[in-house]
C-alpha cells in the first residue's frame, strides 16, 4: 500500500444504505451530519482539506486551520464540514459558502459563520491506519483533543434509540459501523451502512421538463398553500412511469407560480404524486427527492 500522505490521488470510503434501523453487538452507530465530507491532510505547518470528489477546498474554510494545533506528526482524518443553524446542521446555510470567490466574504463568512469539522476516522498518524479495524482507529483518534473547530463525533450501542432520537429531532439519520471493518478507499463498502430519516410528502404536478435524457424526463412538483400553488422544486421519473404519457398529453398553459424554469412545460396541477425527500432548503425546495408514484 502506497503512503497514503504522500500519494493522495484517494476518495473516501463511501457507505452502502439499509432502509430500517437496527442493533447489533458486531456494529457501533454514530449519526449522520448534514454536511460536507472531507478528508483532512494535517501537520504543524498545513492543512488541506480534499472533498469526496477530489477537490481542494481548503480556501473556504480558513478557520479550520485551527485544527493544526492539535497535532504533532502528519494526520490525515475523514470527517464531515458542518454549519449549524438553530442548533442544527443546516445544508442550506453551508452551501452558500461552498460558492463564494472573494476572498473577503470568506473571510468574514469564517468570522461570523464558523463551521466546525466532525471527525469520525483516523487514516494516517505518520503511517498508514486503513489496514486496522474500526475500533483500533477509533483508539487512537481519541488521543485527539477537541477545540472550537474540531469535534469528534459520538459513538453509541443502540442503532434503534439512536436513529428514534434522530427523527425526533429533525436530524438526517445515523450510520451503522462493523467495529472490526477496516478502511475501504476508492470504494463503497457494506462494513458502514447508512440508515437516513426520511419525509414524504404528497405534491401537485404542475408541469415537466422532457429534454433530460431518452430515458429520464424531470416532473415539477408546487404544494398549494392558502389558495396559491408554491413550486418546491423538480423530481427525475423514468419514461417508463405511466405518469410520463399521462403527463404529455395534457394541454400546456402559462406557469402558477413566479420561478422561472428553463425548459419547462406547464400543465394544469390535477395530479398529485407522493415523493421522499431529506429535507426543505431554504428556498423551500425538496432535497434529494425521490419519485414514489401517483395518488389517485
Amino acid at each position: 500500500m502506497k503512503d497514503l500522505w504522500v500519494n493522495r490521488n484517494f476518495k473516501v470510503m463511501l457507505l452502502n444504505k439499509v432502509l430500517t434501523p437496527f442493533n447489533s453487538k458486531d456494529y457501533l452507530y454514530e449519526i449522520k451530519f448534514d454536511g460536507v465530507r472531507a478528508l483532512c491532510f494535517v501537520n504543524k505547518d498545513s492543512l488541506t482539506l480534499i472533498s469526496r470528489n477530489g477537490n481542494d477546498i481548503s480556501y473556504l474554510f480558513p478557520e479550520l486551520d485551527k485544527i493544526r494545533e492539535l497535532v504533532s506528526g502528519n494526520v490525515i482524518f475523514d470527517g464531515e464540514i458542518v454549519s449549524l443553524e438553530n442548533g442544527k446542521p443546516s445544508f442550506s446555510k453551508l452551501s452558500s459558502r461552498l460558492h463564494l470567490k472573494n476572498e473577503r466574504n470568506i473571510i468574514n463568512e469564517s468570522i461570523y459563520n464558523p463551521v466546525g469539522f466532525v471527525v469520525f476516522d483516523i487514516l494516517y498518524e505518520n503511517k498508514n491506519l486503513i489496514d486496522k479495524t474500526l475500533l483500533e482507529r477509533k483508539e487512537i483518534l481519541n488521543n485527539y483533543k477537541e477545540n472550537e473547530v474540531f469535534v469528534k463525533s459520538l459513538v453509541f450501542n443502540d442503532g434503534v434509540k439512536l436513529f428514534n432520537l434522530v427523527k425526533k429531532k429533525g436530524l438526517e439519520g445515523i450510520v451503522a459501523k462493523l467495529k472490526e471493518g477496516t478502511y475501504h478507499i476508492n470504494s463503497r463498502t457494506s462494513d458502514f451502512v447508512k440508515i437516513k430519516n426520511i419525509n414524504e410528502g404528497i405534491f401537485y404536478i404542475c408541469g415537466y421538463i422532457d429534454k433530460t435524457t431518452n430515458y429520464v424526463f424531470s416532473l415539477l412538483l408546487c404544494e398549494k398553500l392558502d389558495k396559491k400553488f408554491i413550486y418546491v422544486g423538480r423530481v427525475n421519473v423514468s419514461k417508463k412511469e405511466p405518469m410520463y404519457k399521462k403527463i404529455i398529453k395534457e394541454k400546456s398553459v402559462s406557469s402558477i407560480f413566479d420561478e422561472v424554469i428553463n425548459g419547462a412545460i406547464y400543465v394544469k396541477p390535477k395530479y398529485k404524486c407522493s415523493v421522499d425527500f431529506l429535507e426543505k432548503s431554504k428556498n423551500g425546495h425538496l432535497r434529494h427527492p425521490i419519485f414514489k408514484g401517483e395518488i389517485k
